[in-house]
């Protein structure tokens, strides 16, 4: 999946698909969200594990 939040990477992968260089392939929503969804949940479920780890002991271990 690609996503170009910028005007210059946007018209060079224009150039490489003009070129033959690049090849892009349309996807559905479908096939990006079954792509998405494992770094989504573990976004979602692994904050809240990460948030109760206690800091002290983080902090120890690297001071």
């Amino acid at each position: 999946m690609v996503v170009v939040r910028s005007n210059v990477v946007g018209l060079l992968i224009s150039k490489g698909i003009d070129s033959g260089r690049l090849l892009l392939i349309g996807v559905d929503k479908e096939f990006i969200v079954r792509t998405q969804e494992d770094g989504l949940r573990q976004r979602r479920d692994g904050l809240p594990y990460r948030l109760s780890w206690n800091n002290t002991k983080i902090e120890a271990k690297m001071g």
